[in-house]
């Protein structure tokens, strides 16, 4: 009664008639296609809804949580993350420019100031890069729909990324080599399948 509202005199009455709420009252029910759990936003309350059948006797068990203050520790965190990513993503950049900088000096630097110069640049770049990881998954946090979802073509994927990843994958000697069924498809978002296979293919 203090999460959600609930009639004086709901005993004897169905769900629908005791709880107000359609999404809390369909839990109730042996058809429902429920998911382990579900979110439901009441109020300024948030609350998490879970359901089990009670076999073999019948009946459901609805269990009603209230993580209000768990969502809002969450959205500050992402704040936070978001907030601290961008700030130090500028004096990462300001580092990996004047590494290059320093690295176009070429044989005029001391062979142990050019490996240096070059493990700076090389370590500044996957901090740049962690940052935008972060980045990008704060603002998928703070996305209050869901993303949109296409028909996305899996061998445009995966040549967008090999092109990208190519030359660094050379510099080490790996090769690429791809087995992609002609004109396959899947339904997702195109940027956060690039970004996802990206990641992968990066840490290979």
């Amino acid at each position: 009664r203090e999460m959600i509202p609930v009639t004086n005199d709901a005993v004897g009455r169905t769900p629908e008639e005791a709880i107000p709420i359609p999404d809390i009252a369909a839990r109730f029910h042996d058809a429902v296609d429920e998911s382990p759990e579900l979110a439901v936003q009441h109020g300024n309350r948030e609350l998490l809804v879970r359901s089990v059948a009670l076999s073999p006797q019948g009946g459901r068990l609805v269990i009603l949580q209230d993580v209000t203050r768990f969502g809002q520790e969450e959205r500050s965190r992402s704040e936070f993350v978001a907030s601290v990513s961008h700030e130090l993503r500028t004096p990462t950049t300001s580092i990996v420019g004047y590494a290059e900088t320093l690295m176009e000096e070429g044989d005029r630097l001391e062979p142990e100031l050019r490996n240096m110069v070059e493990v700076i640049h090389r370590n500044a770049l996957r901090l740049t890069a962690l940052f935008e990881d972060l980045l990008s998954l704060a603002r998928l946090d703070n996305r209050s729909s869901p993303l949109p979802l296409r028909p996305v073509r899996v061998s445009s994927i995966i040549s967008e990324i090999i092109d990208k990843w190519r030359p660094a994958a050379q510099e080490k000697g790996i090769s690429f080599q791809t087995a992609i069924p002609r004109g396959i498809k899947v339904q997702g978002n195109y940027q956060a399948l690039i970004h996802l296979v990206g990641n992968l293919v990066e840490n290979a």
